[in-house]
C-alpha cells in the first residue's frame, strides 16, 4: 500500500499546463468584463435570469435555419456538460463510449443520467480505431 497517497480533487488540475497535464479549463474567465462593456449593460434588464429552454428569439432564429423545425425544437444550454447531462437523462439507458482523457465530470453525468461509461483511449491524440470498433458494439 502507497504512504502518503493524497487524493485530490480534479479541479486542482484544470488551467495547470505542463508535463503530464492536459487542460480541459473550467469555463472561468481569467479577467473582468471591460468596464465599456459593464457600461453598457442595463443591469436591472440585462442579468436577470433567462428563459430556461434559451430566449425565444434565439430559438425562433435557429428554426429559421432549419425550416422543419420550431423554436420548442430547441434548448439552449450554457455549454456542453449541460448539453449532455440533458440528452443523457432524456435517453436514460443504454452505454455511453468515453475517449480518454475527458472532462473530469463526463462520467459523472453519463451514470446520473442512468448510463454506463465505457471508456477508449488516444492515441497521440485520435481515437484508437480498432478499439473504438470493438468497444462500439457494446453500447
Amino acid at each position: 500500500m502507497a504512504k502518503n497517497l493524497k487524493l485530490e480533487s480534479p479541479s486542482v488540475f484544470i488551467g495547470k499546463q505542463g508535463k503530464g497535464y492536459i487542460s480541459f479549463g473550467s469555463g472561468q474567465p481569467d479577467l473582468p468584463p471591460p468596464k465599456e462593456a459593464l457600461e453598457g449593460i442595463n443591469i436591472r434588464e440585462d442579468l436577470r435570469y433567462g428563459m430556461i429552454q434559451g430566449e425565444l428569439p434565439l430559438r425562433e432564429a435557429l428554426s429559421n435555419e432549419y425550416p422543419e423545425s420550431t423554436a420548442e425544437n430547441f434548448v439552449i444550454t450554457n455549454g456542453a456538460s449541460e448539453a449532455l447531462d440533458l440528452i443523457f437523462r432524456a435517453i436514460g439507458k443504454g452505454k455511453v463510449l468515453l475517449p480518454r482523457p475527458y472532462y473530469y465530470s463526463y462520467p459523472h453525468i453519463i451514470k446520473l443520467g442512468g448510463m454506463e461509461p465505457l471508456y477508449t483511449d488516444l492515441i497521440d491524440g485520435r481515437i484508437d480505431l480498432k478499439d473504438f470498433h470493438k468497444k462500439i458494439k457494446k453500447c
